[in-house]
């Protein structure tokens, strides 16, 4: 009976553990590296300082940044937002791209030490997109 117990109670804290340790590598800073509009890279689609910062509460906050009138990088919006599960290894937190077009899908996982965010969105014109957002761990 005693080892009937300890089995139970060892599976019981395998199976709590699991989505932790998955949110957790989200966690840190993300600079903005590039993007890919329907698989062509563009390397200035925004100022290289755009961040997303994760926290240990599954809380985020992304900052994007545009080319200003006078040259330099400017602070566009900041975004306060909740990291959600989708399943095992990708996640959404209501990425918002700079461009004003509907995000119809959103997929964020890290690979490689990359954070990727996959979108499906469409313009006013109903056309379909599929961008992928690439933002590095910043060390």
């Amino acid at each position: 009976m005693k080892y009937f117990v300890l089995i139970c109670c060892f599976l019981t804290l395998i199976s709590c553990s699991n989505d932790d340790g998955n949110r957790n590598v989200f966690i840190g800073k993300w600079e903005y590296s590039t993007h890919f509009e329907d698989n062509t890279q563009y390397f200035s689609y925004q100022c290289k300082r755009s961040t997303i910062d994760f926290y240990s509460n599954n809380n985020s906050v992304q900052k994007d940044y545009v080319i200003g009138l006078n040259g330099n990088c400017e602070i566009f919006f900041v975004k306060n937002s909740t990291l959600e599960k989708i399943n095992d290894v990708e996640y959404k937190f209501g990425f918002i791209p700079v461009e004003n077009i509907a995000v119809l899908n959103e997929s964020v996982k890290v690979q490689n030490d990359s954070l990727i965010i996959d979108l499906i969105r469409s313009d006013d014109s109903w056309t379909f997109r599929q961008d992928r957002y690439i933002y590095l761990r910043k060390r």
